[in-house]
This record gives C-alpha cells, sequence and structure tokens, in this order.
C-alpha cells in the first residue's frame, strides 16, 4: 500500500481560485506550444491530468490510497469525469488530450476554454484548440 494517500480522508480540500488559474494558464500554454514544442506542450499536459484527477477527487471528497483505485472510485460518485479523465489518459496523440482535458476542465469548473483566446509563440492571439 502507498505509504501517502492522493487524498487525506479528513482534507479534501477543493481547489483554489488560483489552482484553477493556474489550470487554464498551463492548458493555453499547451495550445500555444503544441506545433511548435510538442514534447513541451506534452508536459504540460501531463501535469494537468494529475492535478485535474487531484481537484475531481477532492470535489467527490474522495480518498484513494493507490492510483489505479482512482477511477473505480471515481466512477462511483461521478461517471461523467471518470469518463473523461479516461479519455484524456488514453488520447491517442497531442490534440486529442488537449481537447479531452478542456473539456475536462469544463466539467469540474463550468469554464468553456475553447472559447478562450491564447498567446500564440510569435506573440499574436489565436484560439485555444
Amino acid at each position: 500500500m502507498n505509504a501517502h494517500p492522493i487524498l487525506l480522508a479528513h482534507q479534501p480540500r477543493p481547489v483554489s481560485a488560483l489552482e484553477q488559474r493556474q489550470l487554464a494558464d498551463d492548458l493555453r500554454r499547451a495550445s500555444a506550444l503544441l506545433d511548435a514544442h510538442p514534447d513541451a506542450a506534452a508536459l504540460l499536459l501531463d501535469g494537468v491530468l494529475r492535478r485535474i484527477s487531484i481537484a475531481a477527487l477532492a470535489r467527490e471528497r474522495l480518498v484513494c490510497w493507490r492510483e489505479e483505485d482512482l477511477f473505480d472510485a471515481l466512477a462511483v460518485r461521478n461517471q461523467r469525469l471518470a469518463y473523461l479523465l479516461r479519455l484524456a489518459l488514453r488520447a491517442p496523440n497531442l490534440d486529442a488530450r488537449l481537447a479531452h482535458c478542456q473539456q475536462l476542465y469544463a466539467a469540474l469548473y463550468g469554464h468553456d476554454l475553447a472559447v478562450v483566446r491564447a498567446p500564440a509563440i510569435d506573440g499574436r492571439e489565436q484560439h485555444v484548440r
């Protein structure tokens, strides 16, 4: 058994507004980096997925001692979040992963990131993919 649970039972803490904004910023940065720096975008999305997983557990006030129990625990409380998380983790490419991460973010926080504009690498604004 893992010595540290993903989320402590007595302290399920919702994601703060700052953490939520940081997730959105990382999704925007990943979108801007997708074409020119796909490896950097992939690393950002991996971190976002980890943090969103923890946020989903906190939202549902769940405790998981092992990562392999996360989906079963989450699916019991919120099948849609578990399904969206699974889609993001199993996405066949970076474009799909980004789209699934945006959907998961929207499901958690009610903000549709697809309409948010992100700064492109060359300084001009572009639509987030």
